[in-house]
């Protein structure tokens, strides 16, 4: 419709479809594009960008008020050794409440989970929603790249209520780079827009901020590459509960009675410490076999970490656990001889759980014996598919130094 007058009665003819107003456009000239733009402005769902914005400032407010509460915890000398007594004396009601703990663990409430698919390109993610969907909901390719946006598909097992997020395979940003590069040389070229696939890339990692769980595919023929380790250093580093699933299973040749926990071992104990805390399941997508026996268990799995994210853990609980834990191992002497001390420990956040242990002086306890005490804490009470985060108070310095000339005079 090059004529605005001609393109107003060519449109008028298309009222008698009773399917919207008709837009006279023309792709050459450009005429009526304003208008149409500003029609589907409208009727687009309101402020959909912003509800992303929004999503993001209430996950960036959740976590400065943990970090807030975490602040407000800072307590003198003599506050700190009544916390210290009280700990002691409610010692044999925490042993109880340790068992009760572990044996009869509370349920939590979770509401709508949210459940992000992360992986590399091609390690069947959208096989895997498919297969938990049970239809076919996306697209599967066995060429990579196939899915280039972020899809939210709303589903109800058991009662519980999850949103399932296929993202994007995330490739490294070299190769998306040289990707980018080989399209200016060849003119636009064919296959992936190197654009399109830098905006799903980051789509995918707003889908991994905002979600409560996350699943990391990986490859069971290719093994874990160096991108799995850099996602899961980047979903460690997010603070969301994770289940590992191992695609493709079904492919892996010669497996015996043995092959699946030491598999299992290997990413946990070799190729993806970070994430040791998380819970491995074996699944085969596209294998009618194995489909409700392996898949069927990834709901529930990451259910019960979603649960373990929001844990919260009694105060005279932790302190036991604590006690025995410096017990068995007392904290190394540092400087002059001096010896780290543990006050008091308690629970600040959940979202990963954070615990707080004012000391006497940081400073004198070393990363191994931090990691010792991470140890201990998921030995003793759980935590399973959540990270969980340990931060170390020191007394107040001039306390300290007051300390120091004290035992100087």
């Amino acid at each position: 419709c090059e004529s605005l007058h001609k393109g107003d009665v060519l449109a008028a003819s298309f009222w008698e479809l009773a399917v919207g107003e008709p837009f006279p456009v023309s792709a050459i000239s450009g005429s009526g594009t304003g208008e149409l733009l500003d029609a589907l402005l409208d009727a687009l769902p309101a402020n959909e960008l912003e509800h992303d914005v929004q999503a993001e400032r209430r996950l960036l407010a959740r976590e400065g008020a943990a970090d807030a509460e975490v602040d407000a915890l800072d307590l003198d000398e003599s506050a700190l050794a009544a916390l210290a007594t009280r700990a002691q004396e409610n010692a044999h009601d925490a042993e109880e409440a340790l068992d009760m703990c572990v044996q009869q663990r509370p349920r939590v409430e979770l509401g709508s989970v949210r459940l992000s698919i992360l992986g590399r390109p091609n390690v069947g993610k959208s096989s895997l929603v498919n297969a938990l969907v049970g239809r076919e909901a996306r697209a599967v390719s066995d060429v990579g790249g196939t899915t280039m946006d972020t899809g939210d598909i709303d589903i109800t097992t058991d009662g519980q209520h999850f949103t399932l997020v296929d993202t994007a395979g995330i490739r490294r940003r070299a190769r998306v780079a040289k990707a980018k590069g080989d399209a200016a040389l060849a003119g636009g070229g064919q296959g992936m827009d190197p654009k399109l696939e830098v905006k799903a890339i980051e789509a995918a990692l707003r889908a991994l901020r905002r979600c409560d769980c996350v699943m990391l595919v990986v490859d069971a023929m290719e093994g874990v590459t160096e991108q799995d380790r850099r996602l899961a250093e980047l979903v460690s580093r997010e603070g969301r509960a994770c289940v590992l699933v191992v695609n493709k299973w079904d492919l892996v040749p010669l497996k015996d009675a043995g092959t699946m926990a030491q598999y299992e071992k290997n990413i946990k104990e070799i190729f993806l410490r970070q994430l040791s805390w998380a819970t491995v399941v074996f699944t085969s997508a596209q294998s009618q076999r194995a489909r409700h026996s392996r898949v069927s268990k990834v709901l529930a799995v990451a259910a019960e970490a979603v649960g373990e994210h929001r844990r919260r853990i009694s105060t005279a609980t932790l302190n036991m656990v604590v006690r025995d834990a410096t017990a068995w191992k007392s904290p190394p002497a540092g400087k002059a001889g001096r010896k780290g001390r543990i006050y008091y420990a308690t629970q600040a956040a959940t979202r990963p759980p954070t615990f707080v242990f004012f000391v006497n002086d940081a400073e004198l306890f070393p990363e191994n014996y931090k990691r010792y005490m991470e140890k201990q804490l998921r030995q003793e009470i759980g935590f399973p598919g959540s990270p969980i985060r340990l931060l170390w108070r020191s007394k107040p310095k001039s306390t300290r130094q007051g300390q120091s000339a004290g035992m100087r005079e």
